[in-house]
């Protein structure tokens, strides 16, 4: 791109439920800034990744009522951030049972959040001593205190067992992507992030950064496609914002009017490792160019406009699709059956409301596109995704 947004990463963590309902691990997340660069570690030498050495020799004693109301305490003192109060809850309990895995677990949960990683990680390794259901998702425990004392290739190992444990969590491939890009294994992390989409299409997460690896290798018709489905499912936040000017900024870039009223339109080759887009991207620049035309297509507000613009680029979908590449089976599908159930007006709603408050209102006023908009996000969050085959290989 002739100017791309800075591309600058900064950790943040966010909560995720995995096992049990009462229980929860944190979820490593990058978020994109202007200003902050997330540390990458140089490797030297990349090695595949051997699975933590686990072996659980001991018997958990389960949770006597009496010791599950006091971890549900704790829990409601955690969810309030009262953290001290929560771990005395877990403290308790191990006094009453040393072999209840469920306070150990909550008590790592609650020490990092505290920031006390050490600790965290001294309860996370007493707990997977134990024979318990709850092995995978100690590991993920595990992993997320290493990482945050700077020990990802231990980390990694801990996630490897947690997939190991349990193959159908997403949780342990995104975290692992995470810490991948920060030892700068960007195709083992892109590859993470497919997999954890392939098992929870619902999470916005991992949409965000793998549009944000796109966007960052001018992978730019993918890109558009992850962070619109992002957006979709992540609608008013920091990162809805980046990604918003990311789509922006792309689709600016495709065609621009120089100085001397020439029209230049965007033609250099991208990337094709997750399906070839170029002839889409061409295709879609000449669509984009014909703002800057004399006989420019006039629309009534910028919704419309975008609309038109967005209903363009997934007819080309659908006109140019290809059977290989991870966006074309995954991504593209999504948003040629959007267009064919004329569902772009609501997507360019979800995707500019922020932009445009007082045109949405007025569209959302009328009763049929309230309904309209209503089936949309129906179908949205039922519609389903392709099992896509990914091999995963850190």
């Amino acid at each position: 791109m002739s100017k791309k947004l800075v591309f600058l990463f900064m950790f943040f963590l966010l909560v995720g439920c995995v096992n049990k309902p009462s229980t929860k691990v944190k979820e490593n997340a990058v978020s994109v800034s202007r200003q902050t660069k997330v540390k990458k570690i140089q490797n030297k030498e990349v090695k595949k990744t051997k699975a933590a050495k686990i072996t659980p020799s001991l018997s958990p004693v389960p949770s006597s009522p009496e010791e599950e109301k006091l971890i549900e305490e704790g829990i409601k003192y955690h969810d309030k951030g009262r953290y001290k109060d929560a771990l005395e809850k877990y403290k308790e309990v191990l006094k009453l049972n040393p072999h209840n895995v469920n306070a150990m677990s909550e008590a790592a949960f609650t020490l990092f959040e505290m920031g006390n990683y050490e600790k965290s990680l001294v309860y996370a390794k007493k707990a997977l001593q134990y024979k318990s259901p709850l092995l995978g998702h100690v590991c993920i425990e595990a992993g997320n205190a290493y990482d945050a004392l700077n020990k990802p290739r231990i980390a990694l190992s801990y996630y490897k067992k947690a997939i190991e444990f349990n193959p159908n969590n997403y949780l342990p491939y995104f975290n692992a992507a995470v810490t991948l890009i920060r030892l700068n294994r960007k195709k083992e992390a892109l590859n993470c992030f497919k997999k954890t989409l392939v098992l929870n299409p619902k999470h916005s997460s991992s949409n965000f950064l793998l549009g944000a690896q796109y966007y960052e290798m001018d992978y730019i018709i993918p890109a558009i496609l992850a962070f619109s489905r992002f957006l979709i499912l992540e609608p008013n936040t920091e990162r809805s914002d980046f990604a918003r000017k990311a789509i922006q900024s792309m689709v600016a870039e495709l065609a621009e009017e120089k100085k001397d009223k020439t029209i230049s339109v965007k033609v250099s080759e991208d990337p094709t490792f997750d399906g070839d887009f170029n002839e889409v991207k061409v295709a879609y620049s000449i669509i984009i160019a014909a703002r800057f035309m004399k006989k420019e297509v006039k629309f009534s507000n910028e919704y419309d406009r975008h609309a038109w613009e967005f209903d363009s680029l997934f007819s080309f979908l659908k006109d140019y699709k290809k059977d290989n590449g991870f966006v074309w089976q995954y991504y593209a599908p999504f948003f040629i059956e959007l267009h064919e159930r004329k569902y772009t007006k609501p997507f360019v709603i979800v995707l500019y409301y922020k932009v445009y408050p007082d045109g949405a209102k007025v569209w959302l006023s009328k009763k049929e596109n309230d309904n309209l908009f209503q089936e949309f996000y129906d179908w949205c969050f039922k519609y389903k995704f392709p099992e896509i085959d990914i091999k995963v290989d850190f």
